[in-house]
């Protein structure tokens, strides 16, 4: 993966379901991921004057459907969930805290199958996505969704990865990875 800019984000890694750890190199894809995200959104240690933090859990399906039900009333589990932190939260050593993101591995490996994407690519795509939710960002209204969409495609370029809206055919996926 490409970082030709400052680390500026530690996200705290946790591992719930360990099938998981059958991606190579996961915590540096996503650290990766999660600081293209900060990258591409500008947010620049020169703003914040340090860096900032957040929590991504690695979990599975039925933590998901939970989380999903108590939380969005949607009793079905989903790919990735993010939940901001209040304004001003610091982690445990100072840093800004931008909140807590958990992806859950059925829905992800089965999205990522369905759109002959590669599993660690598509694992980018969706810390990415969960990043700019952390950062505030959304896609309720078609004018933010069209800004995070660029957002998105930004940072997987910043990751020399492909533009996560554009059908990949497997022999294409398969030559990135």
């Amino acid at each position: 993966m490409n970082n030709n800019y400052t680390v500026i984000g530690q996200p705290d890694l946790r591992i719930d379901d360990d099938t998981w750890k059958q991606i190579a190199n996961l915590e540096e894809a996503i650290t990766d991921a999660f600081n293209a995200a900060l990258f591409v959104a500008d947010l620049s240690v020169k703003a914040y004057g340090e860096t900032v933090s957040a929590t991504i859990v690695l979990s599975d399906d039925a933590r998901l459907e939970q989380l999903n039900s108590q939380w969005r009333s949607k009793p079905k589990p989903t790919n990735v969930l993010s939940f901001p932190a209040p304004q001003g939260e610091r982690d445990e050593n100072g840093n800004r805290y931008l909140g807590d993101m958990i992806l859950a591995y059925g829905v992800v490996a089965g999205e990522a199958l369905q759109q002959s994407k590669a599993l660690e690519t598509y694992l980018c795509h969706l810390v990415i996505h969960g990043a700019l939710h952390l950062l505030g960002f959304d896609h309720m209204e078609d004018d933010e969704a069209d800004k995070m969409e660029n957002l998105e495609k930004a940072a997987m370029k910043e990751l020399n990865l492909p533009d996560p809206y554009l059908p990949v055919s497997a022999k294409q996926e398969n030559t990135e990875t």
